[in-house]
């Protein structure tokens, strides 16, 4: 039987610096995913909120002026849609 042959230093040094160069690229990819996170976070809140107030305002609009529950919600599908047509 052979014995394995033993790594030089630099050998060995080499193996040290890709195991931190990985660790870097993991940390990155890391950190990249949380901010990717956050930004679909912040966009799905963002049209949560604007979708509320389109509805809040088409509701207040259609009971100011005597409109159908059907037409509101008529209104309302429009607007989920990304209509821009305006039903009066």
């Amino acid at each position: 039987m052979t014995k394995p042959k033993e790594k030089t230093r630099e050998e060995l040094q080499a193996e040290m610096e890709d195991g931190k160069k990985i660790r870097q690229f993991e940390d990155r990819e890391k950190m990249l995913r949380q901010k990717l996170s956050k930004e679909e976070r912040r966009t799905r809140s963002h049209r949560l909120i604007v979708r509320g107030a389109v509805c809040g305002e088409s509701r207040m609009h259609g009971a100011e002026r005597g409109k159908s529950r059907k037409h509101l919600k008529l209104q309302a599908y429009l607007s989920r849609s990304g209509a821009n047509a305006h039903v009066r």
